[in-house]
């Protein structure tokens, strides 16, 4: 039997063209190359062998049902597969990835699965979403871009099936409804957004509030310290100058002493009132200048004011006083040599005295060679030094040349070359040496 080569109809008899296709038959074409090949699963009704609706549950010729029917095609792996991912990029990357079947079933599946997945956004997919993942959004976007896949799929398989347009009508519909859904998920986006921006500008506010709160506590705590400072100075002031004026009063009076006395209270130590603390010690060098270069005072005061300028520190000024210091209109030898050792003495003194307060002490002077090493020590501690120490040298057995304890040398500060009313530190470390017995350990009493 010859079939056209063309159409495949059946060629009656000696047919010289196809009745069906108009093809001219040849005279080498037979069917001894032809096969048929089937195209595709056919589903038949275990029942009575019908060929059946794949989404039938029962049979349309026998009415019998269909029950416990496994899936196996593409798109149930798919799903399987889908359902199995832990992340909606990995969920975004298989849809578009997924090679959408040529058969209808298999069509129709996939058209049922995608429309399923297109969901509207939610609260929490908003506030959820994050850089390091897509958001439910972003699938809805991949289904509805396969949904058009697959509708241009369906118009090449489904050509004239009445399916192909409902798919049509539902993509349409599924497009503006994810164009919608994007709109809103774009406005939910933006109003986080906006939140979390308010958010930032009053975290911003309350911080640059508490910073402006705390300047503004400085400020006031500043501002009133500094008014109280400005009150204490003038309550201050207030009773330098009530001094200031007693000590006017004894000058007037005579009262010399007294009124050098009194200077020594005429003082300020603040190193924030630089200006005020320096007025008031010109004032006070300017009383105690007043008071000494007086001529009422007698030679009796004056050597009593030179006491008390020394005891105020004053060092220079109580020199300058010292040299000054001579009976007048006295031609007595005797009463001129008298006054002289008094300023002499008065010298002396405040030389002590001003190297006194720099730390310093007058090294005794004693001939400490044959004295007792104790009675050494207790005279330079009496000097005021305070670094004292005795150092034994074993070189006495029977003391027939050296006396037991006898003092022989005295070292300051590691050297022996100094003279007897010189200045030395009062910390500076003193050794005495003196004799001692060869066997005996201890100090000599």
């Amino acid at each position: 039997m010859e079939y056209c080569s063309k159409c495949g109809a059946k060629r009656n008899g000696s047919q010289q063209t196809c009745s069906s296709c108009g093809h001219p038959f040849s005279s080498n074409e037979s069917d001894a190359g032809r096969r048929i090949v089937y195209n595709g699963v056919l589903q038949k009704c275990p029942n009575c062998g019908e060929p059946t609706n794949p989404f039938s549950k029962f049979c349309d010729a026998c009415g019998y049902e269909f029950r416990d029917a496994d899936s196996t095609s593409s798109v149930s792996v798919f799903s399987d597969k889908y359902q199995s991912l832990d992340s909606n990029a990995k969920r975004v990357d298989l849809i578009r990835t997924f090679t959408i079947p040529n058969t209808k079933t298999d069509i129709l599946e996939f058209f049922i699965l995608a429309t399923s997945n297109i969901v509207a956004p939610s609260y929490a997919d908003v506030t959820s979403s994050n850089m390091k993942d897509m958001s439910v959004m972003d699938v809805s976007e991949a289904w509805a871009a396969k949904l058009q896949q697959l509708e241009s799929k369906a118009e090449l398989v489904l050509s004239g099936d009445s399916l192909l347009e409902n798919i049509k009508e539902t993509n349409i519909e599924k497009q503006k409804l994810v164009q919608q859904y994007r709109r809103i998920y774009d406005k939910k986006i933006q109003k986080a957004q906006h939140r979390v921006l308010r958010r930032v500008i009053n975290i911003i506010a309350v911080v640059v509030m508490c910073h402006l709160i705390i300047f503004a506590s400085i400020f006031l705590v500043k501002h009133i310290s500094n008014a109280a400072r400005e009150k204490a100075l003038k309550q201050k002031e207030t009773e330098l100058s009530a001094v200031v004026e007693e000590i006017e009063e004894l000058i007037e009076k005579g009262d010399y002493v007294a009124a050098l006395n009194k200077t020594e209270l005429v003082y300020l130590h603040d190193s924030r009132y630089i200006e005020s603390e320096k007025k008031w010690e010109n004032t006070r060098k300017e009383l105690v200048l007043r008071i000494i270069q007086t001529q009422d005072a007698s030679l009796e005061e004056k050597i009593i004011l030179i006491e008390t300028l020394i005891e105020l520190g004053e060092f220079e000024l109580a020199m300058q006083m010292a040299d000054e210091l001579k009976p007048l209109n006295s031609s007595n030898d005797a009463t001129k040599l008298k006054w002289e050792e008094i300023r002499e003495s008065l010298r002396l003194k405040i030389i002590d005295a001003r190297e006194f307060s720099q730390g310093k002490i007058k090294i005794p002077d004693i001939a400490y060679q044959g004295m007792h090493y104790l009675k050494v020590k207790e005279a330079y501690e009496a000097a005021g030094f305070l670094n004292v120490t005795t150092e034994k040298a074993s070189d006495t057995l029977f003391g027939w040349v050296h006396n037991v304890g006898e003092a022989f040398e005295v070292s300051i500060d590691g050297s022996t070359d100094f003279a007897p009313g010189e200045y030395a530190d009062m910390h500076v470390p003193i050794i005495i040496k003196y004799h001692g017995k060869i066997f005996d350990k201890g100090d000599q009493d």
